[in-house]
């Protein structure tokens, strides 16, 4: 679950992309269908975001311009109430869009996905870069991936590539691989079709140990308290919303 401001690029992979490019897919054979939201920071009038009570809110939207990532129990309660909105009319859903960016504004399950500035210093020749950069990782994070390999994918060598990559991204190539195997993992976990061992190889970690140290690193706690806490979050909300 994403939450894009004006002007990001961004796009996404079609199943039978990944199936051409022998990516790997888990959740092959199931169905696939977003939800998008889409409105003007203007929408509500001048100056509505400037009142008191909508500087958090204004503040979030400020962010969103990074682009923002969004986990965990906030991505289960947005998602929520995203298919009540398909469901509403009129002021309701002026409701539940205040509602998702009042819980957007106070989660701390949110990542930027670009630093400050980031796409407006970034050339023709950067961009092509970091597009192949980001796309081997993609098709390769759930497989052992070797600093030699990606470095070579950026045409640099492995010393020169570390530098270039902590600059444009502010993270280690271990550090954005484990967040993106641990951020799999949570959508495995959410899915709760496979086991936590299961899901530890399926994300890409070669031992459990390992994943479990990552996994309570990057979200506090571990694989298995997160399923539960999901499940009951999800059942709770779902009641709700019945």
């Amino acid at each position: 679950m994403v939450f894009y401001g004006p002007n990001i690029p961004h796009s996404w992979l079609p199943m039978h992309m990944a199936e051409e490019n022998n990516m790997p897919l888990p959740n092959a054979g199931l169905v696939y269908n977003a939800i998008v939201v889409h409105f003007s920071e203007g929408c509500f009038g001048e100056g509505f975001f400037s009142i008191p009570e909508m500087l958090p809110i204004k503040s979030i939207l400020k962010m969103s311009n990074q682009g923002i990532v969004i986990n965990g129990l906030s991505r289960i309660k947005i998602g929520l109430w995203m298919e009540q909105m398909l469901e509403s009319t009129d002021v309701q859903r002026v409701i539940l869009l205040l509602q998702i960016l009042g819980e957007l504004s106070n989660s701390e399950e949110i990542t930027l996905l670009s630093s400050t500035g980031y796409w407006d210093n970034l050339n023709d020749s950067d961009a092509t870069r970091m597009n192949n950069i980001y796309n081997y990782i993609l098709n390769n994070f759930t497989s052992e991936i070797s600093l030699e390999d990606v470095a070579y994918q950026a045409n640099m060598t492995p010393s020169a590539f570390c530098r270039y990559f902590k600059l444009r991204t502010k993270k280690t190539l271990i550090e954005f691989l484990n967040e993106l195997r641990v951020n799999y993992a949570c959508q495995l976990l959410e899915e709760n079709r496979y086991s936590i061992t299961q899901i530890c190889f399926e994300a890409g970690f070669n031992n459990t140990a390992n994943f479990n140290r990552r996994f309570k690193h990057l979200k506090g706690i571990t694989p298995q308290q997160y399923r539960i806490v999901i499940q009951n979050t999800f059942q709770n909300n779902k009641g709700v919303g019945d």
